[in-house]
């Protein structure tokens, strides 16, 4: 069987892309949609930071199968995911054991890091990383 050339094999993963790209997105729009239809304004914001990671995979796989043939825009998306992974883990591992060694007597310090700190670690990380990798590149000339 002969090999799939790199360009067809980019245009399979742009378009695998694209589709959780517009899974991930209609959850989202789902999930959000329906907790303001609730009147209370906690889980809302619990739900906000809960699925913003979601969103924030939905947009970089959107990003990729519009501009995943473009090779800078593919190292910023590198920079961005590898940087969100290392401040989300950061985030997550903080908001773990930061509560348990401050209030050992609680046994929901451990959500906080689930729920809130990974979570918006791993946004902030993306934002950082390709905004980062943004600064870093060479002006045209």
């Amino acid at each position: 069987m002969p090999k799939p050339s790199p360009a067809s094999a980019l245009a399979v993963q742009r378009a695998a892309a694209a589709a959780v790209a517009l899974a991930l997105s209609a959850l989202v729009l789902y999930m959000v949609g329906r907790e303001l239809a609730r009147p209370d304004a906690a889980s809302v914001i619990l739900t906000a930071v809960i699925y913003a990671p979601v969103a924030a995979v939905a947009l970089v796989c959107a990003w990729f199968a519009l501009r995943g043939h473009v090779e800078e825009s593919r190292a910023e998306m590198r920079a961005g995911c590898a940087t969100g992974a290392v401040v989300g883990a950061v985030g997550l591992v903080a908001g773990v054991l930061g509560p348990a060694i401050l209030t050992p007597d609680s046994n929901q310090g451990p959500l906080l890091g689930i729920f809130v700190t990974g979570p918006l670690g791993a946004v902030a990380g993306t934002l950082i990383g390709i905004v980062a990798r943004r600064a870093r590149r060479k002006p045209p000339r």
